[in-house]
């Protein structure tokens, strides 16, 4: 029997962060949901770490050639079994009902797209100032016919998903967006999810500077309504946990 849902987390060494999020997915209230870590070639020990929860949660764990997150994204949904997909970061945080919460909305509703309701890791006031005004333009771009995503924390039904062709992998930044776009060109506009918990990682915001980011979203955001997505970005992007340990080192 098909779990209820699938969740895809693409890696990179993540021995710091993935297994924070394990845990809470670990912790979750439903239990009936696989959870598919596509690794991109990790040189620190975030193989060794996935592994240790073989045994506590259906965890499938998949070696990917290229380092990409929407690559890495598309591969675990080839290998989802249920269906539903959520796509989560590895260095994301969940409260222990949010899968109860997703699949309760799915179940009543039938509705094909999802995006959970985010919040900042930190308790900024700046940060969840932010997060408010990025929460507002969702809704105000979802009214006016222009829908774009609230971050990598997507809930999308596969056969939706495949006939979308998931994520576009030539995109380096937004493809997140761009798989809003493309569904709602489908005809299935996102249906947000309220009241679940569901933090967003602010580690880039906390090394590399809030302003510094906030400027480089906004500019992604708006390429992304007009072209589609960004294919190479105004700055190094690098994927993956390990140069926030590396910057974090610097510092000291």
């Amino acid at each position: 029997m098909s779990p209820k849902l699938s969740i895809v987390i693409p890696t990179l060494n993540e021995e710091h962060y993935l297994p924070l999020l394990l845990t809470d997915l670990q912790s979750q209230t439903e239990k009936d949901f696989e959870v598919i870590v596509v690794d991109a070639k990790s040189q620190d020990n975030t193989k060794k770490v996935a592994l240790t929860f073989i045994k506590s949660l259906h965890l499938q764990f998949i070696e990917s050639q290229k380092k990409r997150a929407a690559f890495q994204r598309n591969i675990g949904a080839k290998y989802a079994k249920s269906e539903y997909i959520f796509f989560l970061d590895a260095d994301t945080r969940i409260d222990n009902d949010v899968i109860a919460k997703i699949l309760q909305r799915i179940q009543k509703e039938k509705h094909l797209l999802y995006l959970p309701f985010v919040q900042p890791s930190t308790s900024s006031p700046l940060h969840r100032f932010l997060f408010f005004c990025s929460i507002f333009t969702v809704k105000m771009l979802k009214r006016i016919g222009r829908p774009i995503s609230t971050g990598p924390h997507i809930v999308i039904n596969k056969k939706l998903f495949e006939s979308i062709d998931g994520f576009d992998e030539s995109i380096v930044i937004g493809e997140d967006h761009n798989l809003i776009i493309k569904a709602y060109k489908k005809g299935v506009s996102p249906e947000l999810i309220y009241g679940v918990g569901c933090y967003f990682s602010m580690r880039r915001f906390e090394t590399e500077g809030t302003w510094k980011i906030t400027r480089e979203y906004i500019y992604y955001t708006a390429m992304t309504l007009i072209k589609g997505g960004v294919k190479k970005p105004v700055s190094e992007y690098e994927m993956g946990g390990l140069r926030y340990e590396q910057v974090k080192e610097e510092k000291k």
